[in-house]
Parts: structure tokens; sequence; C-alpha cells
């Protein structure tokens, strides 16, 4: 787990902004030059309302699943929630602004990520009702303006690998 955690401290600083990297955004003009500047060519929205952007998408799920820290039923439901949300987002006929569910990390389900420093605070965990075959592990810190904020791991074999199967958030 604490490889998955410097992993993805790794690609989250340097690849992943899963809160926007999957919306096509529609220009306006009134943008200005250092706004214009910020929003790749491949996200901008080819009509006059956000989309959800299918091959960042595919190339993000990708990612994920070349990795191997994540198990195929968690990719699964990854992109099945990625997709229904677009469709949201699409009938909604937004210009501006985020539909819940893409202002937080698709991982890890914060707008923060924890410091490097933090990933030695992983420990094992045992919460009631755990399935058997399952493991948990718990990284809890301070930091993130919740007194008792926690992310749960919980893991299993999969092709003689341990592999994410779901994450949630404590507070």
């Amino acid at each position: 787990m604490q490889g998955f955690l410097r992993w993805y401290h790794r690609r989250y600083t340097a690849e992943f902004d899963t809160t926007t990297d999957f919306i096509n955004i529609p220009l306006t003009g009134d943008e200005d030059a250092a706004t214009l500047a910020k929003i790749p060519r491949s996200n901008i929205s080819s009509t006059n309302y956000m989309q959800l952007n299918h091959s960042k998408l595919a190339v993000y799920i990708d990612t994920l699943r070349r990795s191997g820290y994540f198990s195929a039923s968690y990719l699964a439901a990854k992109q099945a929630s990625i997709l229904k949300r677009g469709q949201e987002l699409e009938a909604e006929k937004v210009t501006e602004g985020l539909l819940e569910g893409f202002d937080s990390d698709e991982v890890i389900h914060t707008q923060d990520i924890y410091q490097r420093e933090d990933i030695s605070k992983l420990t094992a965990y045992q919460p009631a009702g755990l399935k058997p075959g399952t493991q948990a592990y718990r990284l809890q810190l301070s930091s993130l303006g919740e007194e008792n904020f926690s992310w749960i791991f919980y893991v299993k074999q999969e092709k003689g690998r341990c592999v994410i199967d779901s994450v949630h958030t404590t507070e």
C-alpha cells in the first residue's frame, strides 16, 4: 500500500487533475490570456456546454489499470460512475462551474492530497464487518482541516496481487 501511495502522490502532483481533466470547457470569448493558457486545447468544448472528454477518461482509466494497483471491479465501477456523471453534466447543459462529483479527485475523494511524509502513517485497519478475503488500511491525517480525517483503502487478492477494491474517507 505504501508503494501505491508513493505512486499516486507522484502521479497526482505531476499529471492528474481529475477535477477538470475529463471535462471539455466551452469558451465564451471573455477569457483572458492567462485563463486560456491553462485550458489544454483537447479540453475545449465543441459546444456551448461542458462535455465529458471520453478520450481523456479512457487514458485515465488505462493509467490506473496499467499501474496494477486497482481491481478490475474498481476500475469498471469508477468508469461507469464517471460516465454516468458525464451524461448528467451534458444533460444539464452546464456552461460554468461543475456538477457535484467532478469537484474532487476520483481516487482519494478530496481536493487535497496527503504529503509524502504522511505515507509512513499508513496502518492496518480492522473495521467492523470486513468481508472475508479483504484487508483494510487507514491513512489518518489531521492536516486536511479535519481532526479525524482518514482514507480507508480496502484491498483484495486478484491474479496473485493485492489490489485496491475501494477507497473511502472518514471525518
